[in-house]
């Protein structure tokens, strides 16, 4: 039986930070017994608004498993529109910069319905430093997707032109979720992120839009400050609905977590996955 972790180059490994996507790149390495051939590149791409243990957690995978990752952001460049500059640990952005950056551009917040955010930041970030910087023309897109996502492997694979060449290797060998918990309990370091429900709400931007509305106040409770930049940045676009119209404003889900009430009353929207999830 083929190793479907043994993954042909050139290739673009998109590391999140999130667990899933910390196995499959443990996973790639022992399939190459440790060590990555030249035209396998492993990159993160930072919208400035992780979690500062993910930014870590990245750090340190890279650091114990000797495999270089290629941080990057998305950059404005005046003759070639959206594009990409490398950073690292130290000078990855930290206070939402890449993302105020796309939304002046674009002159409104992302959504649910154009989440323009994952799609030029992650999508198009990556895909222009595999063309223009590593030189790839036809080059596989590795996605850490698992058996037990099978809608957003069908979501990536078949209806996402940009993702016409990707392959999402912990979904072809069944890996799921209690793999995945098995594996980082077994290890003598992991993402510093609190569980909920065996998955990690706090990971990739920290209040992303398409987080469930409880899970958002919550992390408001635990934080305040966490919602101070959403708050600014949605109230400029308030006229067209903000990030979500279907959800409190941040400014409002910030007084009700202040309120110290119970979230019985607020809607119990699930979250939706996207690309930056774990």
């Amino acid at each position: 039986m083929n190793n479907p972790y043994f993954i042909e180059g050139p290739a673009l490994i998109s590391f999140s930070g999130g667990r899933t996507s910390g196995y499959m790149l443990r996973q790639i390495l022992d399939a190459y017994d440790g060590t990555l051939p030249d035209d396998i590149v492993v990159s993160f791409q930072n919208t400035g608004k992780e979690a500062p243990q993910t930014l870590d957690f990245i750090q340190e995978c890279s650091d114990r498993w000797a495999v270089p990752i290629v941080w990057l952001e998305y950059e404005e460049n005046t003759i070639k529109g959206n594009w990409f500059k490398i950073v690292n640990h130290n000078s990855a952005s930290r206070n939402g910069e890449p993302f105020k950056k796309i939304i002046e551009k674009y002159d409104a917040c992302p959504s649910g319905r154009n989440r323009f955010c994952t799609g030029i930041m992650k999508v198009q970030t990556a895909q222009k430093f595999a063309r223009h910087e590593l030189l790839f023309s036809d080059y596989l897109s590795v996605i850490g997707l698992r058996a037990d996502e099978p809608r957003r492997v069908a979501n990536i694979t078949n209806n996402d032109p940009n993702y016409k060449e990707s392959v999402c290797p912990v979904h072809t060998a069944g890996d799921t979720i209690r793999e995945i918990n098995a594996f980082w309990l077994r290890q003598d370091f992991r993402l510093n992120l609190p569980l909920a429900a065996k998955s990690t709400p706090l990971s990739n931007c920290d209040l992303c839009f398409l987080k469930g509305t409880k899970t958002i106040i919550q992390m408001i409770k635990d934080d305040p400050s966490r919602a101070d930049w959403w708050i600014k940045t949605e109230e400029r676009y308030l006229g067209e609905g903000g990030f979500a119209k279907e959800k409190p404003s941040y400014r409002r889900m910030k007084e009700i977590a202040l309120s110290q009430g119970d979230l019985f009353d607020i809607p119990d929207d699930a979250t939706i996955p996207c690309m930056c999830t774990d």
